[in-house]
């Protein structure tokens, strides 16, 4: 079978676990605690979530880097796997949890545990897949990581996007409102577009996340240990003393890193909006019931000072990128080919 056919494959499994799993879920949940409160299905649907993040997750990063690459890999993945399984006991203890409180049947942690189990063995399977199959990079111009005329037009697709969808949930919003009567309830005719173009907006802005990071894989040849010491030396004050070999790639990385860095800001601004303004919908409501407001005030605090200590951690690691890509400009030297040496990316 071809690599694309390859990757067709798994795109198609991921998406349909990630449609059944949810659905599979709540309604398990709903016919197994008929009688529970919000309260507690929020319980059991936090530790569905663990359950299902920590393959997501893995299957990701296998997918993309090759922890076998170097030590300073090894001993990430290492964590890697620590901070999953952590939060997979932490998802065992909860769902436990949720079926003393709710009164549950004995086999409904059980079918949790085992199914994420097997979650976990079949993302690692077809990360490692992926990666194999993966095809080889093309060559870098080595003028520019990312240039100026990619990055125009990246902004430009992710502003039109959500402009779009605006104008076109907008419009969709108002006639419901008109046809059917919302009186006072004019915060979701508002906030709805709103919401879901900023969702979309950061979404389109993340393909060309996704793209720079390639580009960083193939520059490091799939090292993510090299990778995090140069940006180590690029991002920090006193960063560490880099080799021969990766200043070059420091320099490359570097105005690049700051460009990446900027969409991550964006990408998780425009989320905590648009998920904000969902939770304010919901305390606005008066069919919300109390310990769903509860939830709703909580994700709020979370999102606030989530962004005030993010951000300007990021926005400092920003200009320093900056810095260095000023004082260690690029060879302009036509085009680096860099391929993935043993890894088959």
């Amino acid at each position: 079978m071809s690599s694309r056919w390859v990757r067709v494959l798994v795109l198609v499994v991921v998406v349909v676990l990630a449609t059944i799993l949810p659905v599979g879920v709540g309604v398990l949940l709903a016919v197994q605690s008929s009688d529970s409160s919000g309260g507690e299905l929020f319980l059991g649907i936090f530790a569905s979530v663990g359950f299902v993040l920590g393959p997501l997750l893995v299957g990701a990063w296998v997918a993309f880097w090759d922890p076998r690459r170097s030590g300073d890999s090894r001993r990430i993945f290492r964590r890697i796997w620590v901070t999953v399984i952590v939060s997979e006991v932490v998802s065992a203890g909860l769902i436990i949890a949720y079926t003393v409180v709710a009164g549950a049947p004995a086999w409904l942690p059980l079918a949790f545990i085992v199914v994420g189990a097997a979650l976990m063995a079949v993302a690692f399977w077809l990360g490692n897949l992926l990666r194999l199959t993966a095809p080889a990079p093309a060559a870098l111009p080595a003028e520019s990581f990312y240039p100026s005329a990619e990055r125009r037009r990246d902004v430009r697709r992710t502003v039109v996007a959500a402009l779009i969808t605006l104008v076109v949930l907008g419009a969709l919003c108002i006639a419901l409102a008109l046809t059917v009567g919302m009186g006072d309830a004019w915060f979701p005719v508002v906030s709805f577009p709103i919401a879901f173009a900023l969702l979309v907006g950061g979404g389109v802005a993340s393909l060309a996340t996704f793209r720079l990071g390639r580009r960083a894989r193939a520059l490091v040849d799939g090292d993510l240990g090299r990778l995090r010491t140069i940006g180590k030396a690029i991002t920090r004050s006193t960063g560490p003393t880099l080799a021969a070999e990766d200043e070059e790639a420091a320099a490359r990385y570097a105005p690049a890193a700051a460009v990446l860095m900027t969409y991550q800001v964006v990408n998780l601004v425009t989320l905590y909006l648009a998920l904000g303004l969902l939770q304010i919908n919901s305390l606005m409501s008066p069919n919300t019931d109390p310990s769903s407001r509860i939830f709703s005030i909580v994700l709020l605090v979370f999102f606030v000072v989530t962004l005030a200590v993010v951000i300007p951690l990021q926005v400092r690691q920003i200009r320093r990128s900056r810095a260095y890509a000023s004082a260690h400009p690029v060879p302009r030297s036509g085009s680096v080919d860099m391929p993935m040496r043993g890894s088959g990316v």
